[in-house]
């Protein structure tokens, strides 16, 4: 494992060891200090649960990662949900495991 993979692991396991803490709610509130902002998340849930959270702070749209296009076009100062980072993280790191196999694959057919 590269360091770099280590650094991506071990973020996703702080994520997931502190889920419940208040990430989201420190999220919303810190926005409050923002001129206009997006907040990412993963679910279209998620999106109903930030909406509800921050219906008095007219500066925060969300974006949900159910739709590929939510970030087209947008030029505004990005927050990331945690439960949207751990998605990211293990799509990151799948990816990555996968080619770290083909790559030792094709070392092996080469040899």
């Amino acid at each position: 494992m590269t360091p770099e993979t280590q650094v991506l692991l071990n973020l996703q396991r702080y994520y997931i060891n502190t889920r419940q803490i208040g990430h989201t709610s420190a999220l919303v509130h810190g926005a409050e200090n923002v001129d206009n902002v997006v907040v990412l998340v993963h679910s279209l849930r998620m999106k109903q649960i930030i909406q509800a959270m921050s219906k008095n702070q007219k500066n925060i749209q969300v974006a949900c990662m159910t739709d590929p296009d939510c970030l087209i076009a947008v030029r505004k100062p990005l927050l990331i949900d945690n439960a949207a980072m751990v998605n990211l993280l293990d799509y990151a790191l799948q990816r990555i495991s996968f080619l770290e196999k083909e790559n030792y694959a094709l070392r092996d057919t080469i040899k």
